[in-house]
């Protein structure tokens, strides 16, 4: 019998199982858990001294409006139980353009009109007191159970598991980096509903931000006109 020598494995190798294809390492699974008690306290507060941007349709006679997860079919990201709710607000038009008319199912930009950007209204809120409130910020490392996910994870389960604990930690909302916009965003809570007085704002047509838009969102806007004569917004 013929005796074949064995070649003995590195050390670094020792131990190790071959990769197999249904293998999935740690850091291909998701990050993000639900808070563990006191992990929200953990997380840091904060503020923002500027400018808030909120893009809906122009039907809307005003912007503060706070979204419930209780009996809706189309709840938001972060939305509370009746009685509490939630508005969502962006640090930047384009964020809260992009936010609202994007569809994570299309491949292209969404095909808007010009028509239907002067259907959309985007408000400014400058310096509002609750961007100056007590916010917990999820763009900043604090806890490992909390990951950068809270702003992208679908379903929201997890996410409304996070706006639960904040909100009962005595948060009045959060930042964090908007899914689709990429831009900082701000959850607000409050009682769900319109605000019977909320602060004051001024609105414009989404279609005056065009030129702010991303060379890729311009593409996908169609209609008539020299779109690039159309005024661009204010920079915030």
């Amino acid at each position: 019998m013929t005796r074949h020598s064995l070649t003995p494995l590195p050390a670094c190798n020792r131990g190790r199982r071959e990769p197999t294809a249904s293998a999935v390492s740690p850091r291909q699974r998701i990050g993000l858990r639900p808070p563990r008690p006191g992990d929200a306290r953990e997380v840091p507060s904060t503020s923002r001294r500027r400018r808030l941007w909120r893009a809906c349709q122009q039907r809307h006679l005003q912007p503060w409006w706070f979204s419930t997860r209780t009996n809706n079919d189309h709840p938001g990201r972060f939305d509370l139980e009746r009685p509490q709710g939630t508005t969502y607000w962006a640090l930047s038009p384009v964020t809260a353009i992009i936010e609202s008319t994007s569809d994570p199912d299309q491949i292209d930009p969404p095909v808007l009109s010009l028509n239907a950007l002067d259907r959309l209204s985007v408000w400014m809120a400058e310096d509002v007191a609750v961007a100056r409130s007590k916010l917990a910020d999820t763009t900043r490392p604090s806890v490992p159970t909390l990951t950068a996910e809270i702003g992208t994870i679908v379903p929201y389960a997890l996410s409304w598991a996070w706006a639960d604990a904040f909100s009962a930690d005595g948060r009045n909302g959060l930042v964090y980096q908007a899914r689709l916009g990429m831009g900082e965003s701000l959850a607000v809570f409050g009682i769900a509903g319109a605000a019977p007085s909320g602060p004051s704002c001024t609105r414009r047509a989404a279609s005056a931000y065009y030129g702010d838009l991303p060379p890729s969102f311009r593409l996908g806007v169609g209609g008539v006109g020299p779109f690039d004569q159309l005024p661009s917004g204010p920079r915030p």
